[in-house]
């Protein structure tokens, strides 16, 4: 519609190269998951134990796999379907609503675009930190605590912070090569992770960890941390109702990772078989990684520990022992060893780099999309030669994720990278109600393209993924208020939340307004392109 008018504009050769970083892409998504391979250092040894002491992680890891498996290949059938970038967006304007289609598609981006400045700080200033801190504990001599004060200061954190934003910016912008390479550098360090967890797995003897920390703390620590979070209200029996559904319910925060740059592609451009096998590739393995994890912190930590000290952490009760709930802590204990250190900092470097570049490539095609709809300004999709993305839409993500980091100095990361999933969930019931819309109408084979015919055929699975995705999103949403206290939504980034569906929705009408006076009709267009599309 709008590109008729000139609003949107892109050559042809530029679509050629799109197509291509597209591809490298695709290539890399397995990278991008690692992401979830950090947070699963909070879900599976922080919140889980203190919340869940008698879950059964196994279990649930397979209903957070099963879970992400349905709601991925959900999106997966979107983008095949649509084939364009911004496909998600398109799905729910085209085939559910349009105003609340174009809403959900903002407070994706938004909210995506702050959690990746969020994950920034929350890297500079705790992660990091964290992690030299533990290995001071048990490696004295080369002065890494000193470099994590360092580090956790401010200025330095923020200026650590927009260096890696900026090389992110640059690289999407400019150098498809790199980024790629960068992500194939991510995915191996995937597989290398997940390596070195195994081997530990086999060679660490049961009770090294208890030896080292009572070495450093002193005889009976361990009871007396266990007691303490017993005081505190740990119940060391409480289990949920079901550990697999549990498990479906917390796949949105290890794995939404996938789906966010999974809407930038155009599968016109992108073999979309090879895909599915990545994603679902990548899946299997980040499960296999954290259930390694999981293995490990099984035989090495003793009974309630873990527990124990998720639930200390979580509230913040004062301990002169130094502790973190988090899987790289007992690694690190366990094998004090500097090369070890360097290591897991330079693959949270590579990893943390690939979230932004994926993060930031997806926005900016989502932002594209808007533009090739005439919903914002013609400038904010278009794309120069020797750009892979729009570059005011690429500064946009880049301006949002600094804001971003500037809402989370202050230690409000956590609710930029906590709550980001339940933003997330709200955002994907349209593209979802669509993609069920969409099925079911394929159903009657009306196509006569052998990609409609494709469609018609694959109608049965694509509406049923459609709805088990549904479910679990909607119960994600439904968990903001019934999870424990730490896990629920708290009033500011609920009210943030409000607040950005209003602007949205403000924005639309806007366009609307804005298009109405120049003789369109920007709604019955739309409508218009959801009719010739099937919907």
């Amino acid at each position: 519609m709008a590109s008729k008018r000139g609003v949107y504009h892109q050559d042809s050769s530029l679509s050629d190269k799109s197509g291509q970083f597209s591809t490298g892409i695709a290539v890399g998504t397995l990278a991008l998951g690692a992401i979830g391979v950090m947070r699963a250092d909070w879900w599976f040894t922080t919140y889980i134990p203190s919340q869940w002491p008698g879950a059964d992680w196994m279990v649930l890891l397979i209903g957070a796999l099963a879970g992400a498996t349905l709601w991925t290949l959900a999106y997966y059938a979107i983008a095949y379907r649509v084939g364009t970038a911004g496909n998600d967006y398109q799905m729910a304007t085209r085939h559910f609503n349009t105003p609340i289609g174009f809403a959900g598609s903002f407070v994706l981006m938004a909210s995506s675009a702050l959690f990746v400045g969020g994950v920034v700080i929350a890297f500079f200033r705790s992660w990091l930190p964290g992690l030299l801190r533990t290995a001071a504990l048990v490696l004295p001599q080369y002065g890494l605590d000193s470099l994590s004060e360092a580090i956790q200061a401010p200025q330095l954190a923020i200026l650590l912070g927009v260096i890696v934003i900026l090389m992110a910016f640059l690289t999407v912008l400019f150098s498809p090569r790199g980024m790629k390479v960068l992500m194939v550098i991510g995915m191996v360090l995937v597989a290398v992770w997940g390596i070195a967890w195994t081997v530990s797995l086999f060679v660490t003897p049961t009770g090294k960890f208890a030896q080292m920390y009572e070495g450093l703390y002193g005889s009976g620590i361990i009871d007396r941390q266990i007691n303490l979070a017993v005081s505190f209200g740990l119940i060391l029996t409480r289990r949920p109702w079901s550990s697999f559904l549990l498990g479906m319910g917390f796949s949105v925060w290890l794995f939404q990772g996938i789906v966010v740059p999974l809407s930038g592609l155009s599968l016109n451009r992108v073999k979309s078989s090879s895909l599915l096998g990545w994603l679902i590739g990548e899946l299997m393995v980040i499960a296999m990684v954290i259930g390694v994890t999981v293995l490990f912190l099984q035989q090495s930590l003793p009974p309630n520990l873990l527990a124990a000290h998720g639930w200390l952490y979580l509230r913040q009760a004062t301990q002169p022992e130094f502790f973190l709930p988090w899987a790289v802590f007992y690694f690190v204990i366990t094998h004090p060893s500097l090369l070890l250190v360097i290591g897991i900092v330079l693959t949270w470097g590579v990893w943390l780099i690939n979230l932004i570049q994926a993060y930031f490539f997806a926005i900016a095609q989502g932002i594209a999309a808007w533009a090739k709809d005439g919903l914002v300004s013609s400038s904010w999709g278009y794309q120069q030669r020797g750009q892979q993305v729009p570059a005011v839409g690429l500064f946009g993500a880049a301006l949002l994720a600094l804001v971003g980091m500037a809402i989370g100095l202050g230690g409000n990361w956590v609710h930029l990278v906590l709550y980001y999933p339940y933003a997330f969930a709200m955002a994907s019931i349209g593209p979802l109600i669509g993609l069920i819309r969409y099925a079911w109408y394929q159903r009657k084979g009306t196509g006569t393209s052998s990609k409609e015919i494709q469609n018609s055929r694959g109608w049965i699975w694509a509406f049923l993924v459609g709805i088990a995705a549904l479910a679990i999103m909607i119960g994600v949403i439904g968990s903001a208020w019934g999870l424990p206290r730490e896990m629920q939504i708290s009033r500011d980034f609920g009210v943030g939340l409000i607040l950005l569906w209003v602007i949205a929705l403000g924005w639309y009408w806007r366009r609307v307004n804005f298009w109405r006076q120049r003789g369109v009709n920007l709604n019955e267009t739309l409508h218009r392109a959801s009719s010739h599309s099937g919907g």
